[in-house]
């Protein structure tokens, strides 16, 4: 994204930023951050407490290829937790755990309850219910919402998980979220997430109704280039994979402001990202591993302009080539 220009304090005097720059990855994010909300100033001293809500984008309209219109579609009743940051309930490049082989493979979360509840790290584990169908500038849209998770400085990340019905092994989410501001060390008010397809590498099938055998494979991410032979997933060009889900949280401590997650996306307080993978605070919100290189693409920006600087402005102003 654009770094938006920020007033620096120095004595008496305002200073302007003379220059910004646009840095996006060229790897493929887990997910994409959204409008994240930086209004508010609590720090992360604070418990706080954060409002979810899950909007399902896998539709015969956004994946139309085998998409299976005759055998109920939808997200199973999504589990939503918070944890530690040391703790990973799931990840790509990682062998499944049994709770999320079952959650991947048949929706029930019986297994992966009790992984939570022994494990040290989890603080809140909310289940929602079954999408349900509301009409939203008359077009239907499917919301599970009052996913309520609290979360504090010990336990200050989010990790979600819901299952693409019907599917081999095919799940949807985000984890290992900090909805901090690090530059503040303070919450955010709120956020929406895109996320994508996901394979838990625990059936071999290659559309929703074909399950294959068993595997053992780490879990991996659907794209266009990692898709099975069936093409599932892929858009009506056949050239991205959409996201299937949109997380909405919105911060319920919020003093005197009501808002609720439902409407996180209206206000004039949201920044719309312009590139895929959102930066904030310069800290790139993706789960992408350090052990892979990747590679960046950086725009140079100058706003060292007579208007922005006129005290002395000079007449053949400009920067020199630079050095990255």
């Amino acid at each position: 994204m654009t770094m938006k220009p920020q007033k620096v304090s120095s004595g008496p005097f305002l200073l302007t930023p003379l220059t910004s720059f646009l840095i996006e990855t060229k790897a493929q994010a887990l997910y994409d951050l959204l409008f994240p909300i930086e209004n508010d100033y609590i720090p992360t001293s604070r418990p706080v407490t954060f409002d979810c809500q899950l909007e399902n984008k896998w539709s015969k309209d956004t994946h139309p290829i085998d998409f299976p219109i005759h055998d109920d579609p939808q997200l199973s009743p999504p589990l939503i937790v918070s944890h530690a940051k040391e703790y990973n309930i799931w990840n790509a490049g990682l062998l499944a755990s049994p709770g999320i082989k079952q959650m991947a493979e048949m929706g029930k979360t019986e297994i992966l309850k009790k992984e939570l509840h022994d494990s040290e790290a989890t603080k809140d584990m909310i289940q929602g219910n079954h999408t349900q169908t509301t009409h939203q500038d008359e077009s239907e849209v499917q919301i599970i919402k009052n996913l309520q998770v609290r979360l504090d400085a010990k336990h200050s990340c989010i990790s979600t998980i819901t299952k693409i019905t019907p599917s081999p092994d095919w799940f949807t989410g985000f984890q290992d979220f900090q909805p901090i501001n690090y530059t503040s060390n303070t919450w955010f008010d709120g956020f929406t997430i895109n996320t994508y397809p996901m394979d838990a590498g625990t059936k071999s099938g290659n559309s929703y109704l074909r399950n294959g055998s068993t595997t053992t494979e780490t879990i991996f991410q659907y794209s266009e280039t990692t898709v099975p032979d069936t093409f599932v997933f892929l858009d009506q060009f056949g050239s991205s994979v959409p996201p299937v889900a949109t997380w909405s949280c919105v911060r319920l401590n919020l003093g005197t402001t009501s808002q609720s997650s439902s409407n996180l996306r209206s206000g004039s307080q949201y920044r719309s990202p312009t590139s895929r993978n959102f930066i904030s605070d310069g800290k790139l919100r993706s789960n992408f591993p350090v052990t892979t290189p990747v590679e960046y693409s950086v725009t140079f920006s100058g706003t060292w302009t007579a208007n922005n600087h006129p005290n002395d402005y000079p007449s053949s102003a400009r920067f020199t080539p630079h050095i990255l």
